[in-house]
């Protein structure tokens, strides 16, 4: 199971929950023909969920302001020092967020965050 999987699933579980939908519900929203996937979302069982599928659940769900970027940092898209450095913030998180866009997730292992082929994404040093 990729790290975070299981705390968003919970968040999405609890969001849809709140509003009164089924799993099939979203599922409909989300263009799958059975809600088997949401489950699957929400027991963690996928091995990881991507941004533009995040904020398309998000929205649906009403999921707004500081608890839309919780949902980001829970899925593994904002390393948990950027997270509680933009909690200080939170004027600067929709830059954040543009900024990752859905090419990849921002790397919290210390290491360069890596584009596709490998290469860093960091600038070369001067």
């Amino acid at each position: 199971m990729a790290k975070g999987t299981k705390r968003i699933g919970q968040l999405i579980r609890a969001a849809r929950m709140d509003r009164g939908l089924t799993q099939k519900d979203l599922a409909r929203k989300l263009g799958v023909r059975s809600g088997s996937y949401v489950g699957m979302l929400e027991s963690g069982l996928c091995k990881g969920i991507g941004i533009s599928r995040l904020e398309e659940i998000a929205a649906f769900l009403r999921v707004n302001g500081v608890e839309r970027y919780r949902w980001m940092a829970a899925a593994g898209h904002l390393p948990p020092a950027l997270f509680g450095a933009l909690m200080k913030r939170p004027d600067r998180w929709d830059d954040v967020i543009s900024m990752l866009g859905d090419r990849g997730t921002a790397s919290s292992n210390g290491k360069s965050p890596r584009s596709r082929r490998g290469r860093s994404l960091r600038p070369p040093r001067a």
